[in-house]
């Protein structure tokens, strides 16, 4: 079976998109930093920052202050498992179909769980989508403090007193 020249360039496009993202991966397992507070692989860090969910999440993101992949990990085991536990727990009191949610969040973290702690390993930055974001926030210390809303502005400007209803009375008698 001979292939079209169509066909043969998108398998090289296909191809060369592969070894594009195998290279980037590489790159970014190099360019992670080396230097630990904790003493050990970040990679083996990444890890650990999920095997507790979000209690060893909480532990290196307090021992960890040099590597900031390190840290991103364990911000984002405690945003994600911390989330899912609290669901959970909160779901978990609805009768019947608070049961069923308790088993999906539980299967969810489980797969969660596993996913993050192998990408983790692999020196991959994967991000969960909400709490990726969150967790950046916490690494760069760029997380807003709670501002108190404003109370609008007085208007000092008088306002003319309502007119008294004897005097609409009388405007609409005279109609």
């Amino acid at each position: 079976m001979e292939l079209s020249p169509e066909e043969k360039q998108k398998i090289y496009e296909e191809e060369k998109a592969r070894m594009e993202a195998r290279e980037k991966l590489e790159q970014e397992k190099r360019s992670i930093s080396q230097d630990t507070s904790v003493n050990m692989e970040p990679n083996l860090a990444g890890l650990l920052c999920y095997v507790g969910a979000w209690i060893t999440g909480i532990i290196f993101f307090i021992l960890e202050q040099k590597n900031n992949w390190i840290r991103f990990h364990a911000a984002q085991a405690i945003v994600t498992f911390g989330t899912l536990a609290v669901a959970g727990l909160i779901l978990g009191w609805i009768p019947f179909i608070g049961t069923f949610f308790s088993v999906i969040i539980g299967i969810t973290g489980f797969i969660l769980w596993i996913l993050l702690m192998v990408k983790a390993y692999n020196g991959e930055r994967f991000k969960v989508p909400w709490a990726g974001n969150i967790a950046e926030k916490m690494v760069s210390g760029n997380i807003p403090d709670y501002q108190k809303p404003q109370a609008p502005p007085e208007s000092k400007e008088e306002t003319s007193p309502p007119t008294p209803p004897d005097e609409l009375g009388e405007k609409v008698k005279k109609k």
